[in-house]
Order: C-alpha cells, then sequence, then structure tokens
C-alpha cells in the first residue's frame, strides 16, 4: 500500500506595505520624467511655475476646467510662496490623477486629504467654516443637510455654534469614513491624466 504523500506547503510572502506616497501611487521614473518634462515646458526659469505659467500647462494638456485653477493652484503650493517648485507640481498633479488610490489609512488617503482641504480653505485661514463645509458636504456627498452632519460628528460647540475644522480633524472624519465621497475631489479631468499619460506631444 502505497503512503500518501501530503500536499507540500508553500509559504506565502505577505506583500508589503509602499514605503510612501509615491509607491502607493505608482508614480516612478517614467511618470517623473514625463512631468518635469512638461513643467519645464511651461516653466520659463526652469525653476519653478508661476501662477500663469501653471494655468498655461492644465489648459494645454486640457487637465482643469478653467474656473477650479486657482484653487488647485493654492492647493499645490505647499509653502505658499506663490509659485510651484517641481517637487510641488510632481505631489500634486500626482495626487490628483484619477489613477491614484485614495487608500483612507495610507499615504494616498493622507496626502489626498491635506490637498482636498486646502481645496477648499480658499482664504488659507487653516480651518474650515460652516460655508466652506457646507460646500464641501454638497460636493462630495451631494448632501444639503449640513447642519444635521455637523451636529451628528460633533462639530458643534456647547453654544450650538459651528466648530472651525481643522486640518487634523478633517482628516479623522475621512479616516473614520464618516466624511465619504472625498475620493472624487481634488481629480484631473480622466482624459489627461498628465502623470500616467504615455502621449509624448509635449
Amino acid at each position: 500500500m502505497e503512503a500518501v504523500q501530503k500536499p507540500r506547503t508553500v509559504p506565502v510572502l505577505e506583500a508589503e506595505p509602499p514605503k510612501d506616497f509615491f509607491e502607493e501611487a505608482k508614480i516612478g521614473p517614467e511618470q517623473e520624467t514625463g512631468l518635469r518634462q512638461k513643467f519645464q515646458k511651461f516653466s520659463k526659469d526652469h525653476e519653478y511655475l508661476t501662477e500663469d505659467e501653471f494655468f498655461d500647462c492644465m489648459l494645454h494638456y486640457m487637465a482643469l476646467p478653467a474656473v477650479h485653477l486657482s484653487s488647485y493652484f493654492f492647493a499645490m503650493d505647499r509653502d505658499k510662496d506663490g509659485k510651484l517648485s517641481f517637487e510641488e507640481f510632481l505631489l500634486g498633479i500626482s495626487a490628483a490623477c484619477q489613477t491614484t488610490p485614495h487608500f483612507l489609512n495610507s499615504h494616498t488617503g493622507w496626502e489626498r486629504s491635506r490637498f482636498i482641504f486646502d481645496l477648499y480653505d480658499v482664504d488659507g485661514a487653516g480651518f474650515l467654516n460652516f460655508t466652506k463645509f457646507k460646500q464641501l458636504l454638497a460636493d462630495c456627498q451631494k448632501d444639503s443637510s449640513a447642519w444635521e452632519k455637523a451636529a451628528a460628528w460633533g462639530l458643534l460647540r456647547p453654544d450650538g455654534q459651528f466648530d472651525p475644522l481643522s486640518a487634523d480633524r478633517f482628516y479623522e472624519l475621512i479616516r473614520q469614513e464618516k466624511l465619504r465621497g472625498t475620493h472624487a475631489l481634488f481629480r484631473l479631468l480622466s482624459k489627461s491624466d498628465c502623470a500616467h499619460s504615455h502621449s509624448r506631444s509635449y
């Protein structure tokens, strides 16, 4: 009688989590080179993009509607010096690409939440007042019950007034899946995914 051989146990290697935002967003050397070419095409000094140069770049590639250009520029200008370095441009465009994931508890979710917050913090106050919060909620959830949501999420002060929303608290609402629909915000137009485009028409 032949001995029954036990099936071999094949070790399964667990996938390592991505090390940073760019790895998670799948932005590698090819995508970085393509974005640098676009950046250099519109940057007169080859060091920074001014607001007008950014507008020209986005409109040339039909990446954003004109009405959103100023708010996207402000959101990408992380150091608020009125211009975009290549590093700011690379991070901002990569975060806004349609193909970049929006993992809530990982690099992409964190970076994208910061851009989304700044997109609505149009005056640079560092927090969202009720008017900004209401617009955000309408855009991501098509929801007009902002006051009811604010009360349910503990965003009202003891006197019943709205407590301005900080960036950290905003991210917590996203991470806890209370504020849904933010994956669709801060996105380039789908037909002009700059970072992942294989077009060579520079």
